[in-house]
Formats: structure tokens, sequence, C-alpha cells
């Protein structure tokens, strides 16, 4: 399964990460733009598709 594919991190990778991380000096705009994508890609779409299915309910039970 997919489960046991998945590979454990090291403390040492953990650790190699976070100074890489650290090194990387990401701007405000930069991070204003990623979070901007993110809305736009996952919470716009979510809500549109909830919207949709209340609508089709209520046509569903006339109530629309």
């Amino acid at each position: 399964m997919i489960w046991k594919r998945l590979k454990k991190s090291t403390p040492e990778e953990e650790e190699e990460f976070r100074e890489r991380m650290s090194e990387e000096n990401v701007s405000a705009k930069d991070k204003l733009a990623m979070l901007l994508a993110a809305v736009g890609t996952i919470l716009i779409p979510s809500i549109l598709i909830l919207v949709g299915l209340c609508v089709l309910v209520m046509w569903i039970f006339r109530i629309l």
C-alpha cells in the first residue's frame, strides 16, 4: 500500500531541510503570491462546488 512506501525522514534530513529553508530569502511579495495562488486553486473551487451542490439540493426539493 501507499503507506508502506512512505519513507520516514531522519533528524539529520529534517535539520538539513530547515537549514536550506532558512537560507532562502523569500520576499513578502513572493509569500503573498504563494498565498493567493493557494486560495485561487483550493479555496475558491471548493466554495463553488459547495454552492453548486446547495443549489442542486434546493432545486430538487423545490425550494429554489
